[in-house]
């Protein structure tokens, strides 16, 4: 098993840093291990997802469920067929200023490829710190879109 784990501080509201994450149509923009997913059932407690994508250069697909905690984010345990599997977390914490979202993943893989993660696992926490700068900036530009309708109301 092999952990990684970051946070960052997004500039915007939790409930718009929930809506942000929870659109799952955007996981492909900031989880480069998703290609494609499509979703299926979907209501406030969990939706149900197909994918496809790569992972270490192999590919993979596979459907899976995603939770919704109360907290905002979501959780979801991503099968990669027989590479393995891949647990992701994402929560949402308001704070002065913003929300801190906090990812984790963690990989439970085939015995030939924990090598492999092993030495790559900065290249693992480099990867989940992109992650976290494309959905900041998308929650804080969705943000920014929601207070402007909200002037243009004004107007």
């Amino acid at each position: 098993m092999i952990r990684v784990a970051s946070h960052v501080l997004i500039s915007a509201p939790k409930d718009r840093v929930s809506r942000y994450l929870r659109d799952l149509r955007h996981l492909p923009a900031y989880d480069k291990k998703f290609a494609e997913v499509s979703i299926g059932r979907h209501d406030v407690e969990s939706a149900d997802l197909s994918a496809f994508g790569a992972f270490l250069g192999f590919k993979w697909k596979g459907s899976f469920r995603v939770e919704f905690p109360k907290d905002g984010g979501f959780h979801c345990e991503v099968p990669f067929g027989r590479l393995g599997r891949m647990a992701a977390s994402y929560c949402l914490r308001p704070v002065v200023g913003g929300t801190v979202l906090t990812h984790e993943e963690v990989f439970h893989t085939a015995l030939f490829l924990r090598p492999l993660l092993l030495l790559g696992r900065s290249w693992l926490a480099q990867a989940l710190e992109a992650e976290l700068w494309v959905i900041k900036e998308g929650a804080e530009r969705l943000d920014r879109q929601i207070k402007l309708k909200e002037i243009e109301s004004l107007i």
